[in-house]
């Protein structure tokens, strides 16, 4: 069999594949069972005094349910959510496995979840694709919760499976921020790392654990002697009587998993006599006395039955065709019915017709059992299960029989035509962890699959030092002498969903190398692997489409250093089609990112602020990975050199760790310079100092000398911006000598923030050496072509040069010049960032006397942020122009609102609200709360006194 072989998906409904879907925009399917809660067992016990617990009046909102194997936690969370249907609340489920551990795989089924809950509640539900759309998973989900007027509540199961930091982060600000009218369950046989602690101690969640799911005598005897659902008042001949009843409870101690199995084992003749052995084998742990009850039960199925039972439990999830492949025969839908109907352990998957899975502990016993005395069978077992799966279209479950049959072969052609759809749907972590279930020295054999495995590490950087994998690719490159056709594989036709082609030979690792090395810091190397003809050319399938669209990024990328205006945009233009033919929203966020960087080059930063348009048909995922990491960082310095700090800092916290690991080093370092100049700005000196050190950390490790000296330059400016000349003359050791003029024809985008360029010419001018000075701004002016923000940046300091020289009309003529070009494109923080020198010289005439007022002395670079900003609408007030985060304070201030709660509502301090009351003061010319709102609205019909 070859992948060329494999017959399409089957569509929902179909007897041979669990039905699922795809998440429109996302490329992932979904699967549909893990949206249901499990059937109600017959004869099951409700748990009344427990689901009380959790759903009384003023219970927390978050319940954590804790239990090992057939502790009966799922079944209590599908009777809490049963409880909740029938109070009219809106319900959603979802059951986790091994593969949600994937970011990517986790969100697309967590958006269903979510549409499934407001869609059932009759909300206004805005959908999976425009969840797809959507710049924050968090907003999205609280957005859509926020729109359901009932109580709702929401489960998940197994959450064991997950470790994902980016998905515990996730869920543990979700839980933090649920909606008032919202409950999450959650079940795992372990705690999970979700920030539980704090929401134990505010009382906001509550832990289940073992002995709370433990049945008490009374439930156990009243489970004992269930018959479809009804307790019996009298036990029958054949039935359990009272004090066996009791014994069974004792020697499970409440265990509903084993009372389960004391059930079943109870039809075998004496087996009610055999409670005494029982208490002989002084086996006390639960799973051993698993072991034996499950061996009582299998003991007493048919021959037959017993081997049907062995052989369908290596099966994560059987169908009767399933069935059939891997035990023989011709009967295995009945047989599964059949299991179905005696409540052998065995549910049907809601939501996937004619699917079914064993309940864990039973299929654990069975499948340890086989793989311990037929291991032989066993492997045949899996082996069969990898080609069924292979061929009816699920890769997952055919690379996990597969590995487990240690087929690696065919493990190995299954990932190869799957791994092209995985990674343009930024599914780079399943990538990953298949390739670390594999042997290397095989791997490298299949040159196409080495590719497809290579993306995926680098894009979760791991490919550094570098990774043997891409070693091996370079040497292999080097040797067959290829560099001219970048993922030319010829007209091999579509393998995005998994079909042949990508795979084929003729794959070139140029373009993969290429990206290595910009992650490792080289661009000038990276631009010269991926720049070949290739390029330019229609790709012939979705994958090369998506190599493609990564080498015209990067080759953009590259333009940008070189500001070659013309070039860059029309790399990005190929890149865009690219990415199109590809359908590789991954990719085309990274174009994004770019044409926002762009923009700020361009100096015009407020045009970067914001979510880019995307083109049309292509949402890509920017919530988490290397593509959101990207797009949030340009838009972090874009904020920030719009003074739009409250942006800023929101875009820190969503996406600040993200970018510390995936971003591409230029990336990182804009937007942790940026974030830590955020933090000083705020009066938090040890959290940028904090900042930088990290930054500093990763360059170390990363081998990243450029960004290492960047730190020091940026230390070097808080320390000169503090006055501090000690630690200047310290500081100033750990930064390279002069050296030669800057070279224009090349020069990183962290330059136009922090580093040589502008920081000796900083440097300088503190220290007053300002025939250096001049001829430091002398060479990087000269240099060409000039990148606008550069430009302006450089006017400025020019400025302040002219009026050390003692030319303060010329100074302040070029500077007024300056601020209309700061002001046009929204480049504050080019004039903001050099302090009261610069608002020393804006003061005075010939500035226009409105500016003038708006620079009090006490707060000279205030003064020109209000300066810079748009004055205020007619009705307003002051000897000043206020800027929009006064207007929101001003607001508040006249509705009444203490500085606390103006904190809360605006999410900054105290002491910033202070700090901006007091510049309000000033401006508005008042002392206090009373005087500003008089000024504000003064006494009137309206005003306070008119009342």
């Amino acid at each position: 069999m070859t992948v060329a072989d494999l017959p399409a998906p089957p569509q929902r409904g179909s007897r041979t594949g669990a039905p699922r879907r795809r998440a429109s925009g996302s490329g992932v399917e979904i699967r549909e069972h893990k949206l249901f809660a499990p059937p109600a067992r017959p004869g099951a016990i409700v748990r009344h005094a427990l689901l009380e617990r959790v759903l009384a009046l003023g219970a927390p909102r978050v319940v954590i349910v804790q239990a090992s194997l057939g502790g009966g936690k799922s079944t209590f969370l599908q009777q809490a959510m049963d409880t909740c249907r029938v109070r009219r609340w809106a319900t959603g489920w979802l059951t986790l496995d091994e593969d949600d551990d994937d970011p990517h795989r986790f969100e697309v089924h967590f958006a269903a979840l979510v549409a499934r809950l407001a869609e059932q509640a009759g909300a206004a539900v805005a959908g999976v694709a425009a969840r797809v759309a959507a710049d924050k998973m968090l907003d999205w989900t609280l957005g859509q919760l926020a729109r359901i007027a009932t109580p709702a509540a929401l489960c998940l199961d197994d959450v064991q499976c997950l470790h994902n930091p980016v998905i515990l982060r996730f869920l543990r600000d979700l839980l933090r921020a649920l909606p008032p009218r919202c409950r999450v369950f959650i079940g795992s046989r372990s705690l999970p790392d979700i920030g539980l602690s704090s929401l134990l101690v505010a009382e906001q969640a509550m832990v289940l654990r073992t002995e709370d799911l433990r049945f008490s005598a009374a439930e156990s005897a009243a489970f004992l002697g269930a018959e479809g659902g009804r307790a019996q008042a009298d036990a029958d001949a054949d039935g359990i009587d009272a004090e066996t009843a009791a014994a069974i409870h004792r020697r499970t101690e409440g265990w509903p998993a084993g009372l389960q199995l004391f059930r079943l084992s109870m039809a075998r003749p004496g087996m009610a006599r055999a409670l005494d052995e029982l208490h002989a084998l002084r086996e006390r742990e639960p799973l051993a006395l698993a072991g034996y009850l499950s061996e009582n039960v299998l003991s007493m199925q048919p021959p037959e039955m017993q081997d049907f039972l062995q052989k369908t439990a290596l099966l994560r999830r059987l169908s009767g065709p399933l069935c059939d492949e891997v035990a023989g025969g011709a009967d295995g839908t009945a047989r599964l019915r059949q299991l179905e109907q005696s409540g052998l352990f065995l549910e049907a998957l809601q939501g996937s017709p004619g699917w079914y899975r064993y309940h864990s502990l039973f299929a654990s016993f069975l499948a340890e059992r086989l793989t311990r005395e037929d291991p032989d069978q066993a492997s045949a077992v899996h082996r069969r299960a990898a080609h069924w799966h292979a061929r009816h279209g699920t890769p997952e479950e055919a690379m996990f029989h597969a590995v487990e049959a240690r087929e690696f072969a065919l493990a190995m052609e299954i990932l190869d035509g799957w791994a092209p759809r995985l990674i343009t749907s930024a599914e780079l972590v399943t990538v990953v962890d298949w390739f670390d279930r594999l042997p290397p020295h095989e791997i490298v054999q299949r040159e196409g699959l080495a590719i497809k495995i290579a993306w995926a590490l680098v894009f979760l950087r791991r490919a550094a030092g570098p990774h043997p994998l891409l070693a091996h690719l370079a040497r292999s490159g080097a040797e067959d002498g290829r560099d001219g056709k970048a993922g030319d594989s010829g007209d091999s036709g579509d393998s995005g969903d998994g079909g042949a082609g990508a795979g084929a030979a003729g794959h070139s690792p140029v373009v993969v190398l290429a990206m290595a090395a910009m992650f490792g810091g080289d661009l000038r190397g990276a631009a010269r692997l991926a720049d070949v003809p290739a390029v330019q050319e229609p790709a012939p399938d979705r994958f090369v489409a998506f190599e493609r669209g990564a080498a015209a990024n990067l080759l953009a990328f590259r333009a940008m250093a070189q500001w070659q205006e013309e070039d860059i945009r029309r790399l990005l233009v190929l890149a865009d089609s690219h990415n199109e033919r590809a359908q590789a929203a991954f990719s085309q966020g990274y174009t994004l990112a770019l044409r926002c960087l762009l923009q700020v080059i361009r100096a015009r930063p407020l045009e970067a602020t914001g979510a880019p348009p995307y083109p049309p048909g292509l949402r890509p995922r920017l919530e988490r990975g290397m593509a959101a990491a990207a797009l949030g960082a340009v838009r972090i310095w874009a904020s920030y050199e719009a003074d739009q700090l409250d942006a800023a800092e929101a875009l820190a916290a969503q996406f600040e760790q993200d970018i510390t690991r995936a971003a591409v080093p230029e990336f990182v370092a804009l937007s942790m310079v940026a974030i830590a100049r955020l933090h000083q700005l705020r009066g938090r000196p040890a959290r940028a100092s904090d900042t930088l050190d990290t930054l500093e950390r990763i360059g170390f490790e990363s081998r990243w000398s450029v960004v290492r000296e960047m730190v020091a330059w940026e230390r070097l400016r808080m320390a000169a911006a503090a006055g501090d000349a000690a630690l200047v003359d310290k500081l100033l050791r750990q930064v390279p000598g002069q050296e030669a003029p800057p070279d224009g024809s090349w020069l990183s985008v962290t330059e136009l923030l922090s580093g040589p360029v502008l920081g000796r010419i900083r440097l300088a001018l503190y220290q007053r050496h300002l025939s250096q000075a001049a001829g430091l701004l002398e060479a990087a002016q000269a240099m060409t072509p000039a990148r606008p923000l550069l430009s302006l940046k450089l006017s400025v300091l020019q400025a302040q040069l002219l009026h050390y020289q003692g030319q303060p009309r010329q100074a302040g003529r070029l500077l007024l010049q300056a601020r209309e070009t700061a002001r046009a494109g929204g480049c504050l923080r080019a004039l903001l960032d050099e302090g009261a020198e610069v608002a020393s010289l804006l003061a005075p005439p010939p500035e226009p006397a409105a500016v003038a007022a708006a620079l009090p002395a006490a707060f000279p670079a205030a003064g020109l942020a209000a300066g810079l900003a748009d004055p205020l609408p007619a009705g307003g007030t002051g000897n000043g122009e206020l800027s929009q985060r006064e207007r929101e304070i001003l607001r508040l201030l006249c509705s009444g609102a203490s500085n606390r709660e103006m904190s809360q509502q605006l999410y900054l301090s105290e002491n910033t609200v202070k700090f901006h009351l007091k510049n309000l003061y000033l401006k508005l010319g008042v002392k206090n709360r009373a005087q500003a709102i008089l000024r504000v609205r003064p006494p009137g019909p309206s005003g306070p006194s008119g009342r």
